[in-house]
């Protein structure tokens, strides 16, 4: 049985310590082939040391 997630029903907001780490957190999530094949995650936004998803 296949179940259907196309819906994106939550917001996922991560505090970094500076604005490098999260540039390098975006930057691994937007690596992660099995993120983007499972599609869990529609975009992620980055403001200073803020990261949305």
């Amino acid at each position: 049985m296949g179940e259907n997630f196309s819906a994106i029903t939550h917001t996922i907001e991560v505090n970094c310590s500076s604005e490098k780490y999260s540039n390098i957190l975006c930057k691994c999530l937007s690596s992660d082939e099995s993120l983007k094949q499972n599609k869990l995650y529609k975009n992620i936004n980055v403001s200073g040391e803020t990261i949305k998803m």
